[in-house]
């Protein structure tokens, strides 16, 4: 196992860390981001076998997919303390929100294959009080999942486009361009205005 750490330097903070552990017979790589108020969490998993790999998601609010058009299908919860699972057709990205008062956290996922979108619910602090749920699936060798969380307030302007390992994030008047190298490099922004929009 090992971590690594790359504090702020006025564009960003990051952390990444790898183990084998978790997970028996899988290379798990978790990076996180912090870009000013919002994160970026890249998980890259890596099997010799097959594997159906689940991402979970939770947070206080209603949760909507407004992308995913297609009716939910009831699908069999994973585990014990999940309820109500359903599904949406697979998607190599799709985004939402979690909408509480008048803010929440909007989210974008992207996977490396076709990810099932699934809602549900699961325990909040206590089994007693139940919260929405997120999960995202593939299935396969290797699987990468790279996850866009953005708190708003107010009406939520978020839009994300993948190039490779290149991520364009746009809030606002302004584009954020990640890059996220795969071994043990710190990743790097650059901030753009978009045209047409006032400072």
């Amino acid at each position: 196992d090992k971590a690594q750490l790359w504090l702020g330097s006025g564009d960003l903070e990051a952390a990444a860390s790898e183990t084998t552990e978790a997970y028996p017979g899988v290379a798990h790589t978790r990076t996180v981001v912090r870009i000013g108020d919002y994160f970026v969490v890249a998980d890259r998993l890596k099997s010799e076998a097959e594997h159906t790999f689940d991402l979970y998601l939770h947070s206080e609010g209603k949760l909507s997919l407004p992308a995913a058009k297609t009716e939910a299908q009831p699908v069999a919860a994973p585990v014990q303390w999940v309820e109500g699972l359903t599904a949406r057709t697979p998607a190599l990205e799709f985004s939402g929100r979690w909408a509480e008062g008048g803010g929440g956290i909007g989210f974008w996922l992207s996977g490396t294959s076709p990810m099932t979108p699934m809602t549900g619910q699961c325990p909040a602090e206590s089994g007693s009080r139940k919260i929405p749920l997120l999960v995202s699936r593939q299935k396969g060798k290797a699987a990468d999942f790279v996850t866009v969380l953005y708190p708003y307030q107010g009406r939520l302007d978020l839009g994300v486009e993948r190039k490779g390992n290149e991520f364009h994030i746009r809030h606002g008047a302004t584009v954020d361009v990640l890059t996220l190298p795969e071994d043990d490099i710190r990743p790097t922004v650059s901030r753009e205005r978009l045209a047409g929009h006032s400072p």
